[in-house]
């Protein structure tokens, strides 16, 4: 009897366990370190998928493994303590804080007004740096870091990128050199006019990220007309992202303005503008002497 009651007890487990190793099905995508994936979550790491099934199938597969993989580390940290420490509540907080106000953006960015056939058609019209003369530019650049507004003004004067490299080098600025495509329809419309009438060779000086500049010399230039059905699709587009940024500016202006007022700062950490600053690294979390 004891037998058989041990017989029927380990077939009992060994159904149990067959049970939980099937694959999900439905809405489950995948379970992973005592969790699920689940459908709605994959969607969310691909929000934008192109039309062809064969690309959105590989796009998904990769955005899944990526998920996979995060779920992962994410639980071995958690087993190996790592989100309890005072640097991880600061960087968890930090980083909910960024997703909070992403979530605000998307709120604020939607029901942006739609953009007019007769404001697109004049848009088209007024830029033709950017449509009908569109062109594509084969350029040697230079990526610089934020520099002086003396460094600045000497290299907008410059006819060359050896005359860049030269004063770089004298100034101890570190840059990155590289190769690129500039495309006059990706351009800020009055960048791409100033560049209707360079040639190759010529230099070009274009903000870049975080502040700095894009140092860029002409190597190539190929004509590449954006007109009719295409042209109106691109400005409808350009449009449509100004107007929706500028809303979204705007209302997240108010929104700190408003409650701006209310914030109380550290002596220590006000410039002479009144303007918070960014703590030294090092500097005491605790009142100011």
């Amino acid at each position: 009897m004891i037998r058989f009651t041990l017989v029927i007890s380990c077939l009992a487990l060994a159904a149990c366990s067959a049970e939980k190793e099937k694959a999900p099905t439905g809405q489950v995508v995948a379970r992973v370190a005592g969790g699920e994936i689940t459908a709605a979550e994959l969607r969310l790491e691909t929000p934008s998928l192109p039309d062809d099934p064969v690309a959105v199938r590989e796009i998904q597969q990769q955005a899944l493994e990526g998920l996979i993989s995060r779920r992962i580390l994410a639980a071995y940290a958690q087993s190996e303590g790592m989100d309890k420490t005072p640097d991880a509540a600061m960087i968890l907080n930090r980083a909910r804080e960024l997703a909070l106000t992403q979530l605000v953006r998307s709120a604020l960015s939607k029901n942006v007004p739609k953009v007019s056939d007769d404001e697109v058609a004049a848009y088209v019209t007024a830029h033709p740096a950017s449509f009908a003369q569109r062109k594509l530019l084969t350029v040697d650049q230079f990526i610089l870091p934020p520099v002086s507004t003396s460094i600045a003004k000497q290299l907008a004067a410059y006819q060359n990128l050896q005359q860049v490299q030269d004063l770089l080098q004298r100034s101890g600025i570190r840059y990155v050199r590289s190769a690129a495509i500039m495309d006059t329809l990706s351009l800020e419309p009055e960048v791409a006019a100033t560049t209707a009438g360079l040639k190759e060779g010529a230099l070009l000086m274009t903000p870049g990220g975080d502040g700095g500049f894009v140092m860029s010399q002409i190597t190539a230039i190929r004509a590449e007309p954006l007109e009719d059905a295409a042209a109106l699709q691109a400005a409808r587009f350009i449009l449509t992202d100004q107007r929706s940024t500028t809303q979204v500016r705007n209302a997240l202006n108010a929104i700190v303005k408003r409650e701006r007022a209310k914030v109380m700062v550290n002596p220590a950490f006000v410039t002479k503008t009144g303007q918070a600053i960014a703590p030294e690294p090092g500097t005491a979390k605790g009142d100011a002497s």
